[in-house]
């Protein structure tokens, strides 16, 4: 693993980029690779929350004393009421594996940093929603979500 002090942010980063350069998609994708030598399609990550509630899956706030190591976060921005917009990786109850957009590249944080700019609020329209990746899909779909069109 890299010293995470050297890594940067790129929005949309191939996988080929990481670890130098990554998004929250890149950098998860990077680490299950290199730690569990699990490759995870990318599109996979970015459409799971789409893809488990078509199976059945219910999504719910996560209280602090729940989070278990290995749980994946999808979180939103406070100031975007709109789309799942960010994915971390919980490493332990208070410490979050993450790629940050502002200052820097692969982080891991305390669990109170990040909800200071995310927060767990998932709505039924995001989760009709085609990761920007996956290309195929969106293409399919003509555009982001499944029935109602890009909001």
């Amino acid at each position: 693993m890299p010293d995470l002090s050297e890594t940067t942010y790129e929005r949309k980063a191939p996988l080929e980029a990481a670890p130098e350069k990554t998004d929250c998609l890149t950098s998860i994708h990077y680490l299950f690779l290199k730690a569990l030598k699990v490759d995870l399609p990318m599109t996979l990550i970015g459409d799971m929350p789409r893809l488990l509630a078509s199976s059945g899956w219910e999504f719910h706030l996560v209280d602090q004393a729940e989070l278990k190591s290995g749980d994946l976060m999808f979180l939103k921005r406070r100031d975007n009421d709109l789309l799942i917009g960010h994915a971390a990786l919980v490493l332990k109850a208070d410490r979050i594996f993450h790629c940050k957009r502002d200052n820097g590249g692969m982080v891991v944080e305390l669990i109170d940093r990040v909800f200071e700019t995310y927060e767990q609020k998932i709505q039924a329209t995001q989760l009709k929603y085609i990761d920007i990746r996956n290309e195929e899909l969106r293409k399919k779909h003509n555009g982001c979500y499944l029935k109602d069109g890009c909001k």
